[in-house]
């Protein structure tokens, strides 16, 4: 039940008589077996739960079907091939198809079909009636992607054939273009002389078929056992001890390519239709989450920052209102009249009535004797100073002579001791 929850990704090897399954937990294998029925595969099922399944098809019968397309829109590419290839397999087979890279121009494809026996639906169809979603493929065509990587290590970019023994068949492949354009597959020689007259036969049929040079083309084998012979004009030979594992270990780390099965009949496109539905949902509802996560934060960042201007907009007159008055001491006066004097006030030289609007005063009048003062925007009595004479604000007293601080901390100790 639990193991529902556990990320796991299921692969399965479909041939006629067998399969072999591989079980990922975690992005690790966890399992890999070979089973000979349905029944062992359903009890596995029943054990992990998995939600999905991808089935790479392993058939001797596999028909392959290249060539070009017209171009054409983005929404009728699948639906121009699906007929083409319809047009060019048999009514009863299943088949699917992709779109190559290879030409800017035109649009070349691959198409793959094989006649579905009871013996591989009886595989399938437990499976559709679980509910899991099954993402079906070829062998052939997963292991294309694996072999290309090889390919590009020994160097070869020209035209040439591929022999790949393969569970008691020979599978015979020309590769063009690092894809391939014609597959073969017969049973597996049993002498030397009979494996090369089929390398032979096939060779001047590809010949025939792209007009190439009457000159050999290149052979390079697989080889997948110690024990394996190699025939005469093989070119290269590429040395793979498990390639089962080798094919699905590239899935898992490059993906599964763009092929996709385009007819198989009796099970119609349940996978797709599901996936579609509950992906899109899901990616529908993770998007209205973010937005209403977006336009929340943004919500609570406004008004965040409008809280803080109000509250700067308060504390600036506040603190404003609440500055305490300044002491001012008069040192002297140097008058010479009306608009021509000097005053030294806390320790500053002030020329004009405009002096000692920092200070939060105004300057009424000056005369030889004595400067007259008033605080800005207050109703308060004027002050009258002369020099050597100290206004202190906070208990709005005149002393003689220069008061500090602490003598004005003093006197209000005294003035609250009284009361």
């Amino acid at each position: 039940m639990f193991s529902y929850f556990i990320p796991q990704r299921w692969y399965l090897i479909l041939q006629e008589k067998s399969a072999e399954i591989f079980i990922y937990q975690w992005g690790r294998l966890k399992e890999r077996c070979f089973l000979k029925t349905p029944i062992q595969l359903m009890e596995k099922i029943s054990q992990n739960c998995p939600t999905s399944l991808t089935i790479l098809i392993d058939h001797e019968s596999e028909i392959l079907e290249t060539g070009m397309l017209p171009r054409s829109s983005f929404f009728d590419q699948k639906s121009l091939l699906a007929n083409h290839l319809s047009a060019k397999f048999p009514s009863e087979s299943w088949f699917g198809g992709m779109y190559l890279n290879v030409h800017q121009k035109a649009h070349p494809f691959f198409g793959v079909a094989f006649q579905a026996s009871n013996a591989i639906k009886a595989w399938m169809v437990p499976l559709k009636e679980k509910g899991i979603r099954i993402h079906l493929t070829f062998f052939i065509v997963e292991a294309q992607n694996f072999l290309r990587r090889k390919f590009k290590k020994i160097g070869e970019t020209s035209p040439f054939i591929l022999l790949m023994p393969w569970n008691e068949y020979l599978k015979q492949m020309l590769f063009l273009h690092g894809e391939i354009r014609h597959l073969r597959t017969i049973k597996q020689p049993s002498c030397i002389e009979e494996y090369s007259n089929q390398i032979t036969s096939f060779s001047h049929y590809v010949k025939r078929q792209h007009h190439f040079p009457a000159e050999s083309l290149s052979i390079v084998c697989v080889k997948v056992s110690n024990n394996q012979k190699i025939p005469e004009g093989v070119k290269e030979i590429l040395e793979i001890q498990d390639l089962t594992r080798e094919v699905i270990s590239h899935i898992r780390a490059r993906g599964l390519s763009r092929f996709r099965m385009l007819r198989f009949p009796g099970f119609g496109l349940f996978s797709y239709k599901q996936l579609i539905y509950k992906y899109g949902l899901f990616c529908l509802f993770s998007l209205a989450i973010f937005k209403i996560i977006s336009v929340t934060k943004s919500f609570w960042a406004s008004q965040k920052e409008q809280k803080i201007s109000q509250k700067m907009v308060q504390i600036t007159p506040s603190q404003a209102s609440s500055r305490s008055p300044v002491t001012l001491y008069l040192a002297a006066i140097f008058y010479l009249n009306e608009k021509t004097w000097t005053l030294w006030l806390n320790g500053q030289k002030i020329t004009n009535f405009q002096g000692i609007k920092d200070f939060g005063y105004e300057i009424i009048r000056v005369t030889e004797q004595q400067v007259t003062l008033r605080e800005i925007d207050s109703k308060k009595p004027m002050i009258t100073l002369k020099p050597n004479q100290t206004f202190i604000a906070r208990l709005r007293c005149i002393k003689e002579g220069e008061w500090q601080a602490q003598k004005t901390q003093n006197i209000r100790n005294k003035t609250n001791n009284r009361f």
